[in-house]
């Protein structure tokens, strides 16, 4: 059966009835490039021109309207342009970086221990220097101040003089702890064996040190009686005396003041009767907000 040739206006309507998207002159162009295959002519079937159509669809021409560009048309500029409008990501990531370094040297606002601000610290630092303080009961105790000469014949004020005295009195409360003067006046007070023995009936013991008291004038040492001692140093009997004990045992005096235990604290038995006590009791479970807490109830009385 022979095929009618179709002439390229015709055959130009019918791509168009296909497909509606294409032009006209692209329509004849089709048309003409379609040969009847061993010499038949023009064909009427255009059913390969549906797949034709979808890629002539999409235009490769920049001028065309329904230009799309890809990834590989992109000019240099448009890669710049799109580069600039993006989030720098590696900025960001590094401030995040810098951020958690931040938070990890900065430390929580924690209060940190300060044991001179606390009351009865302040009062040892004032016992120490001689100054003015008021006491655990609230008492206003005065500050340290020289007292009075003594009476003896040796003249122990007068030999030393009202400035030398002054002096040693300001150095002594300038120490920075009770256990440095401590060992100042351990240093001072000097020990020897008694020069002559008497019989006693042996009630109140046999002495068996003899205690020499001296100070530092003028760069070198200057003996001085007990009363004399003691008032130049503004301490009292009870010091002197911890003093005299601890250098007849050639032990250097520490501050022991704070370092006891609890008077009120009970012995370890009685403690740990308490414990075996509790833990010999019953458990009972009580169920609150959603937790099963097991408690130990001693006694029940109904």
């Amino acid at each position: 059966m022979s095929s009618v040739l179709k002439e390229p206006d015709e055959v130009s309507e019918e791509v168009a009835s296909i497909e509606p998207s294409l032009t006209v002159e692209r329509a004849v162009e089709i048309a003409r490039s379609k040969q009847f295959h061993s010499g038949n002519g023009h064909t009427d079937d255009f059913s390969d021109l549906s797949s034709e159509s979808d890629d002539e669809s999409s235009s490769d021409d920049p001028n065309e309207s329904d230009y799309i560009p890809n990834e590989t048309d992109m000019s240099a500029n448009d890669s710049a342009v799109l580069q600039q409008n993006r989030p720098d990501e590696e900025d960001d990531v590094e401030q995040q970086d810098q951020e958690v370094q931040h938070a990890k040297t900065v430390r929580p606002r924690k209060r940190k221990r300060n044991p001179q601000s606390r009351k009865h610290n302040k009062r040892k630092s004032s016992i120490v220097a001689g100054v003015p303080y008021t006491n655990y009961k609230g008492k206003p105790i005065p500050g340290k101040a020289i007292r009075q000469g003594c009476t003896c014949k040796k003249q122990c004020f007068d030999r030393l003089g009202e400035q030398n005295i002054q002096q040693i009195f300001e150095e002594f409360y300038k120490m920075p702890s009770k256990n440095v003067q401590d060992a100042y006046l351990f240093g001072c007070v000097k020990t020897k064996p008694p020069a002559r023995r008497r019989p006693r009936d042996g009630s109140k013991g046999n002495r068996t040190n003899t205690f020499s008291y001296t100070v530092n004038s003028q760069g070198h040492e200057e003996q001085v009686c007990l009363n004399a001692f003691m008032n130049i140093h503004a301490i009292g009997k009870k010091r002197m005396a911890r003093i005299k004990t601890s250098k007849a045992s050639c032990t250097p005096p520490i501050d022991k003041r704070g370092m006891h235990g609890k008077h009120v604290r009970k012995p370890e038995e009685v403690r740990e009767q308490v414990r075996n006590h509790f833990r010999s009791s019953p458990k009972f479970s009580h169920i609150i907000l959603g937790m099963i807490i097991k408690t130990n109830i001693t006694s029940i009385q109904i």
